[in-house]
Parts: C-alpha cells; structure tokens; sequence
C-alpha cells in the first residue's frame, strides 16, 4: 500500500515536471516571436505585451531614481539603476531599468549614477518587475532609494501619476557608464525532463516493491520439538 502512495505521488511530480517544460517551451517560443516584431511606441498604445520591443521619448524624472539590490554582473555585485521616465506627449510614466552599477566597498553608500536632465530617446525591451517575495510582508519602505523588490502600484501612488505595468529594459547607449548586457532566457526544458525521468524511476521503483510484497511468499514457521 505504502508503495502504490509513493508512486502515485511520484508520478504526479514527474507528470508537473513535464508541465514546467512545456510550459518553458511556449514561453521560449512567445519571447522569440515578440522579439522578432517591430518596436512599437509607448504613447496611445492600450495593449502592452511582455518582451516586446519598444521605442519612446521622454523626460525623467529627477528624484525618482532608484537601485534595486542583490544584482549579479561577471561575478560581482551590484545594483540596477531604475529611473521613472515621462513618457513624451503621454499621460503614464514608465520605469526603465537603465541598467548595471557595480557596489561600493561600503554597503551603506550607494554608487553616484547621474541621471540625464533633458528630452532623452528610450529602446528597450518589456519585462515584469521583480515582485516582492511572500514572507517579506510589507517591511521594506518603498520611499528609499535602496530597494530589494518593485511595487508599481505604491510608486504610482507615490508619484500621483499612472505608472505602466511593465519595466522596460533599456537597450540602446546612453553614454551613462552603465552596463546593459541582459541575461538571454534560459528555459532549461532539459533540466526539467530530467526531473520528470527521476520522478518516474522513483515511480517505477515504488509500483514495483507494492508488486513484489503483495507475492512475496513467507517462509513457514519451523515448529520445535
């Protein structure tokens, strides 16, 4: 009984890994296909898609300049420098990730990014915000300037003015220092294959010792005399 439970429960995690890698494999496939069409402009557009490219205008604005932490660049460590632009002849703001900073030997300064005054030309790419984790509750302020998630609704309404739901990716140069060499998506469908066939080795296995104590003969007691 106890190896029919344990494969069947197997089973089911073999069966959720295959999921995970079909699912991987339609997202590698929607990125590759947004990729490949025309960047479109952030001014009027209603509907916006994840990995799309897009293209605009706009002013940013001067205090609203922040760094996300814990980013990884060659091995070091670091911040992504998130600024609020205004959108040109738009009503939305959008958050645009400008790119990498190295960290300072001191953890309690953070790096001097200068942020461009004047009408600046944005290509990039949509991505969705890093949300806040579930066991961190509301404990970090999102006034700071050091962050560690991004909540686009408390910053929309911090700044009383529509924010876009996505972060936009910055591609071109800008001249600023810093680094824009994003990551290129990994679906690791592989990885979850493998998963799924030790899953359902371990399947095989528990079916197979349910099997053979169900037949298993018991040797007879040998009676004293």
């Amino acid at each position: 009984m106890i190896g029919v439970l344990a494969g069947s429960v197997c089973c089911g995690f073999g069966f959720w890994q295959l999921d995970r890698a079909d699912e991987k494999t339609r997202l590698a496939e929607d990125i590759k296909r947004q990729s490949s069409l025309p960047a479109m402009s952030l001014i009027g557009e209603s509907k916006l898609e994840k990995f799309r490219k897009v293209e605009s205008s706009g002013r940013y604005l001067l205090n609203e300049t922040f760094y996300l932490d814990n980013m990884i660049h060659d091995r070091r460590p670091g911040y992504h420098v998130i600024s609020l632009l205004d959108i040109e002849d738009g009503i939305e703001l959008v958050l645009v990730n400008r790119g990498w900073v190295a960290g300072l030997p001191d953890r309690s300064a953070l790096p001097d990014v200068d942020t461009p005054d004047g009408t600046v030309f944005l290509e990039g790419t949509l991505v969705s915000p890093r949300v806040r984790p579930f066991f961190m509750g509301n404990a970090e302020p999102q006034t700071e300037k050091l962050r560690l998630y991004i909540d686009i609704e408390k910053i929309s309404q911090h700044v009383n003015r529509p924010v876009l739901p996505y972060i936009v990716q910055m591609t071109n140069d800008s001249g600023d220092g810093l680094v824009r060499v994003w990551p290129a998506f990994d679906a690791k469908v592989s990885m979850h294959q493998g998963y799924a066939l030790q899953w359902f080795a371990f399947t095989f296995f528990g079916y197979f010792m349910a099997v053979y104590s169900c037949f298993k003969k018991k040797r007879p007691k040998l009676g004293g005399i």
